[in-house]
């Protein structure tokens, strides 16, 4: 929850004060991504697939529409989740019906334990089931970029996490308890998905960038102002 409230918001948790998953909610005041582009005339829409982002803990503002259906699940972790196939296609049908510009929040939860991959993932990683939730999760996200790239204009894509996971470095088999490497180094993406592919190959930026700088990045990508005090920079 931290991380994500960093993500939409540009800042630190110490400004946003989330810090932690539970008993904290989300200042309704605070601007985020979906409040600047709501503002601007974007459709906003949000599709969550763990619990951490249930609308309750406020991360839901700015939205037009906040999916956060969940469901129990269905091994011992009880943590209420939605797989990833699921949370794509409530995406793709609510893309389908934006006739103007829109904003998605797509968010996949399935690398989590109880690792639990479908069963054709499971048995290609069988020595892995961390690797076999990456890869399901991987390819579900597989028919969203495909229907984008098949949109009549272009979509601004941005992926990236909100952690690691220890895997059992320095003795942390998840996360959330020590700030090393493993948990502290995420992947981000960002790329232009669309009917005119752009022939220039992919840069791969060497220096530290931080969830802070994806908002900055964002509004400058729609041609907005950058917001007062944002900590980030843009990294367009």
């Amino acid at each position: 929850l931290p991380s994500h409230a960093s993500i939409l918001s540009g800042r630190y948790p110490y400004e946003h004060g989330i810090r932690d998953n539970t008993g904290y909610r989300f200042p309704a005041t605070q601007p985020t991504a979906a409040t600047q582009l709501k503002t601007r005339g974007f459709a906003t829409g949000a599709f969550v697939g763990g619990f951490p982002l249930d609308r309750r803990f406020g991360l839901d503002a700015g939205f037009d529409v906040y999916d956060d259906r969940l469901m129990a699940a269905a091994d011992e972790s009880g943590e209420r989740e939605r797989r990833a196939d699921a949370v794509v296609a409530s995406a793709l049908d609510w893309i389908g019906k934006q006739p103007g510009k829109w904003f998605s929040w797509v968010h996949v939860y399935d690398p989590h334990v109880v690792y639990g991959a479908p069963a054709e993932w499971a048995a290609r990683f069988p020595s892995d089931p961390y690797l076999g939730e990456v890869s399901w999760t991987d390819f579900a996200l597989g028919a969203l970029f495909d229907r984008l790239a098949a949109q009549p204009r272009p979509t601004l894509v941005v992926i990236t996490a909100d952690h690691g996971e220890g895997l059992g470095d320095h003795g942390e088999s998840t996360h959330s308890l020590f700030t090393y490497e493993t948990t502290l180094r995420v992947p981000l993406v960002v790329a232009e998905v669309g009917p005119r592919p752009s022939t220039a190959r992919g840069v791969t930026i060497d220096s530290p960038v931080r969830h802070v700088d994806l908002l900055p990045t964002l509004l400058d990508a729609v041609g907005a102002p950058a917001l007062a005090g944002l900590p980030g920079a843009s990294l367009g």
